[in-house]
């Protein structure tokens, strides 16, 4: 993340239309503190908001893109029945066939543009644009967990786009001589980001 040390928390996600969101916060920001207060861990962030009167203006210091920004939350009262709706899988057209994979061999992961065979094949929401269909074992991915069907939703911080040409991990991936990369993945609705280290060989 270009962070000086292992600090903060990362937003995986946000609720739609909910006072982060509607502040200006995205996912991929790192949460430092709260009005001059150190953020040291997600179980401390959720004290320091509860601490927090409802509709009170309170002041985050983000890492964004390298870069440290100054936003103001209005905070809000959580309503519990606001359960996100599950988006159905697309029926695949019988004559629509599916592209083949891009294989992302730094990383040991096989991409695929969401298809609506592929969309009903792993049950994914309209939303999903690339999917992983392949995972070889013992390569970064397979030691990280990720399996065929999960959704990869930003590479590096960049949203992920469909497959074309050389892979955008890839790409990604070298330049600047990375060791690492940074992907959102969504698996049934989970958001949770994974760093993978890039295969040199």
């Amino acid at each position: 993340m270009g962070l000086d040390k292992a600090k903060g928390v990362l937003i995986a996600g946000l609720f739609d239309k909910g006072p982060a969101q509607q502040a200006g916060l995205q996912p991929g920001d790192v949460l430092l503190d709260i009005d001059g207060r150190p953020i040291t861990d997600a179980r401390r962030l959720e004290r320091m908001v509860a601490d927090e009167a409802i509709d009170q203006q309170v002041k985050f210091k983000v890492w964004r893109k390298r870069q440290e920004k100054i936003i103001e939350v209005k905070i809000g009262q959580l309503d519990e029945t606001e359960v996100p709706k599950t988006q159905l899988a697309s029926i695949a057209k019988p004559d629509q066939k599916t592209p083949p994979p891009a294989q992302v061999k730094a990383l040991g992961l096989a991409l695929a543009e969401a298809t609506p065979e592929l969309r009903e094949k792993y049950q994914l929401g309209d939303s999903a644009t690339v999917v992983i269909t392949d995972v070889s074992k013992g390569s970064p991915a397979g030691d990280r967990d990720l399996k065929p069907g999960d959704v990869v939703v930003e590479i590096a911080q960049q949203e992920a786009k469909k497959s074309r040409g050389p892979p955008e991990a890839d790409r990604r991936g070298q330049e600047g001589r990375r060791k690492s990369v940074l992907l959102l993945v969504d698996r049934g609705g989970d958001l949770r980001f994974v760093a993978l280290r890039i295969d040199q060989g």
